[in-house]
């Protein structure tokens, strides 16, 4: 969803080199990231915004500087995914006008129904590991890595920075680790299975005093 919301971004640096060389450029676009670019070629990241980069997108929409609460409501509601930056303020735009935008009514917003639909295939479509640590962040809420790992420990370092990468989960204030407002809307874990997180958290919590 975001890789396809940023080539617009890869086909303006294409644009810049091709006007700066006489060599033709050639964009392969690689939506798994287990899969290894062609050799020689050099990469662009796909990934979401950071929150400066979704307050500065806020700010050129407004044509203003953004409250700092409102720029941190809409990357905490989109988890600086562009596409759904796009497709949450056109919602808001629809109820009024965006100037009259604060913190409380973003917050209220709920993603469009193409984009919730597309979040809830892409967490179908993860594999265990992904979904196993998705599952214990919806019950953690917001966590460090270390508890996070020690509460589901397929929730490695490796498995949660794919995660970020995808705009599935994210880095808040301090390192830790949170799910994005849209992604927990798709995200249903069983009773027993919470049950189990919970009494691993609290495991966890107890032994490191």
């Amino acid at each position: 969803i975001w890789q396809a919301s940023s080539l617009r971004r890869v086909r303006a640096l294409q644009a810049d080199l091709v006007a700066r060389t006489d060599a033709g450029i050639a964009i392969v676009v690689i939506l798994d990231e287990d899969v290894a670019p062609p050799a020689g070629s050099a990469g662009v990241d796909l990934g979401p915004w950071t929150a400066a980069e979704t307050t500065e997108w806020l700010a050129a929409v407004l044509c203003r500087r953004p409250a700092e609460a409102l720029a941190k409501a809409l990357f905490a509601a989109t988890g600086g995914v562009p596409l759904f930056c796009e497709e949450i303020l056109v919602r808001a735009a629809s109820d009024g006008p965006l100037d009259a935008l604060d913190a409380q009514s973003l917050g209220q917003l709920a993603l469009p129904g193409r984009a919730a639909e597309a979040i809830a295939q892409r967490v179908a479509a993860l594999g265990s590991d992904e979904r196993a640590a998705l599952e214990a962040l919806a019950v953690l809420r917001e966590a460090p890595l270390s508890l996070l790992s020690a509460t589901e420990p397929r929730a490695t370092a490796a498995v949660v920075a794919k995660l970020c990468r995808s705009a599935m989960a994210m880095v808040v204030s301090d390192g830790r680790i949170a799910l994005g407002r849209a992604t927990a809307a798709a995200i249903d874990v069983e009773p027993e299975r919470g049950k189990s997180l919970h009494l691993a958290a609290f495991t966890a919590l107890d032994s490191s005093g």
